[in-house]
């Protein structure tokens, strides 16, 4: 599943192209995603102006000026394509796809899962679609009231952003006081973090030194500390590299995120430790259903 760093991959690469654009249309190829989709969707964006893309957590919002907000998550296999006509990179650049999907078909013919696609003109004019391509379905789409977007179900009960200063000492103490299990699963709660999933939780904790399997309550300040400058660090250096591309993700452009040929533990079980002070294998192992991966000799 796409993680913080994917999710703001993608709204960094979309965000040029359509911040400022006016939805022409929107074509629901489908009634329904993960859940159904708003049947009054294309009613309620045509010739809304985008006023901002952002994220909250693993959710993407775009907001128009008509007062509505588009909330998007790419469950599992979610993918975002912007296709265009003739424009020079330059016009839109790096994230932006020219594929097959030309001037010839850029009405007509869509892709096998292409769900939903929203028809816009650019501020120079163009005319582009955003199409939402989700093979499995597990993905979501909403379409609320702006002044509610941060009350609605899926984002009301989300921890603070964990590349804010919210995500404190402080604040990060006083829940892991309360939490009973391992700080693996803790990291992973989006009540108490929004964004972390399994691939940046094994490496923060690698980084940070701490096991897996250490019990929430029992961190030390100073492991706590550790903890916040390594995911601020992990997360800022895999945006950076455009995520991971584990099976499913691409970015806006169709292309591949490169965080994942620099992971310390995550899918590297039995392979050596990165810590050259260290000669141990890389160790699996299952919690909550999901792979963790860590070194047991570095990690305490």
């Amino acid at each position: 599943m796409p993680e913080l760093p994917e999710v703001e991959t993608v709204c960094q690469g979309i965000k040029p192209a359509l911040v400022g654009s006016k939805f022409l249309d929107v074509i629901l190829n489908r009634s329904n995603l993960r859940w159904p989709l708003p049947s009054d969707m294309p009613k309620r964006l045509k010739f809304s102006l985008v006023k901002n893309v952002s994220r909250r957590g693993k959710y993407i919002l775009i907001e128009t000026d008509n007062l509505n907000t588009l909330i998007i998550h790419l469950g599992m296999t979610g993918r975002i394509i912007i296709t265009k006509d003739e424009l020079s990179q330059e016009d839109v650049g790096a994230f932006y796809h020219n594929t097959a999907r030309n001037s010839k078909t850029l009405t007509k013919v869509w892709e096998k899962h292409d769900h939903v696609v929203f028809k816009f003109v650019s501020m120079k004019g163009k005319e582009q679609n955003l199409i939402y391509n989700d093979t499995r379905r597990f993905g979501a789409m909403d379409l609320v009231k702006s002044e509610a977007v941060l009350s609605h179900k899926w984002l009301r009960n989300l921890g603070p952003e964990p590349l804010s200063s919210e995500f404190s000492l402080k604040y990060l103490e006083k829940r892991l006081l309360r939490k009973k299990n391992t700080i693996k699963s803790a990291l992973m709660s989006q009540e108490v973090v929004a964004g972390i999933g399994n691939i940046y939780a094994s490496e923060i904790l690698w980084k940070s030194r701490v096991s897996p399997l250490r019990l929430s309550d029992t961190l030390r300040r100073i492991e706590i500390n550790r903890i916040i400058k390594e995911t601020k660090n992990v997360l800022n250096n895999a945006i950076l590299k455009g995520g991971s591309s584990l099976k499913d993700f691409r970015n806006t452009s169709g292309g591949m995120g490169y965080f994942q040929m620099h992971f310390s533990v995550y899918d590297r079980e039995k392979e050596s430790c990165k810590n050259k002070k260290c000669s141990n294998k890389i160790q699996r192992i299952i919690q909550s259903g999901r792979s963790s991966f860590f070194c047991n000799n570095c990690q305490h």
